[in-house]
């Protein structure tokens, strides 16, 4: 096969997987409601977010296998349609397709593995800011922290990057990395750009070593899993902490929220943000109520 027809091939299945995948943020709201966490109050959440992350993720891997195999039977009638064959025998067609599309197969089997890489990244980050509004605990997304004239990214903030201007050391930094392995190391530049003294990091990775958790730990970043894997892994260790934990931790960080005396401009701020994330959970009825009595209170602090 020729040059232009591998460029060709590359560019209908990029196009193939942009009109039949979903947005990570639809996938998992869909999967939330199919699965009937819609239903349940904040006390659940607040109780069994592991069991939620485990079964969102496990239907989330279903639903990506099935989107797969359906995608790789319209590439494959794509190939065939290409294929000059002219053997009639099984055994040489199939040879002979594989000797002449075995740079599109490669192609496709990288761009197949990119984008799940991607996506469980996203599809995770989704779960972990469903979880913590569901629990009503407010964060940030994506966070834009302003610090020397430049602007950085930070998975979470809880309560809001408003609050991170107003005392850092009175927020808490989230960042989310499915698997460790070398990528930790990210978390120590994202503590140095913004200026904070402490991180929690949340990871589904399994495979931590007594050196990391060490090393973590002196860094001040604090390391989160599920619950399953602090019981089964880490039960002794107060150098990791389940989920559940964590949304404790940050639920009583907001009472020093409570009261405080926000400017008109710190309160419009709030507004923006807490209607942001009203419109993103405009079809999670709960979660809906959560923001609309947050907006309400900003809006009636202070008069």
């Amino acid at each position: 096969m020729n040059e232009q027809s591998l460029k060709e091939f590359k560019k209908f299945v990029r196009e193939w997987q942009k009109q039949r995948s979903k947005a990570a943020w639809e996938l998992i709201c869909e999967l939330f409601i199919e699965l009937g966490f819609n239903k349940q109050n904040k006390n659940y959440f607040l109780e069994n977010a592991s069991t939620v992350i485990e079964e969102i993720r496990w239907k989330s891997f279903k639903e990506l296998k099935n989107r797969e195999i359906f995608s790789l039977d319209h590439v494959f009638e794509y190939l065939f349609k290409e294929a000059k064959i002219s053997d009639p025998k099984t055994k040489e067609i199939i040879v002979n397709f594989l000797k002449q599309f075995h740079e599109h197969l490669y192609s496709l089997n990288l761009s197949l593995t990119q984008s799940r890489r991607s996506r469980t990244g996203k599809e995770f980050e989704s779960i972990i800011e469903l979880i913590f509004s569901s629990s009503n605990i407010p964060v940030n997304n994506q966070s834009v922290i302003k610090n020397k004239d430049s602007k950085k990214l930070i998975d979470f903030i809880s309560p809001s990057s408003v609050e991170y201007q107003i005392d850092k050391d009175k927020v808490i930094f989230i960042s989310v990395k499915t698997t460790l392995r070398e990528r930790w190391q990210e978390v120590i530049d994202e503590i140095n750009r913004a200026e904070i003294t402490k991180i929690f990091l949340i990871t589904l990775d399994e495979k931590l070593t007594k050196n990391l958790l060490h090393t973590c730990k002196q860094l001040n970043i604090q390391l989160v899993t599920l619950k399953s894997v602090k019981e089964k892994y880490y039960f002794n260790s107060n150098e990791i902490i389940s989920i559940e934990e964590l949304l404790n931790i940050c639920k009583n960080n907001l009472v020093y929220w409570i009261n405080y005396d926000y400017s008109e401009k710190e309160r419009q701020e709030i507004r923006e943000i807490l209607n942001k994330q009203l419109k993103k959970y405009s079809q999670l009825q709960e979660i809906k109520e959560y923001y609309l009595r947050k907006i309400k209170e900003v809006s009636e602090s202070n008069q």
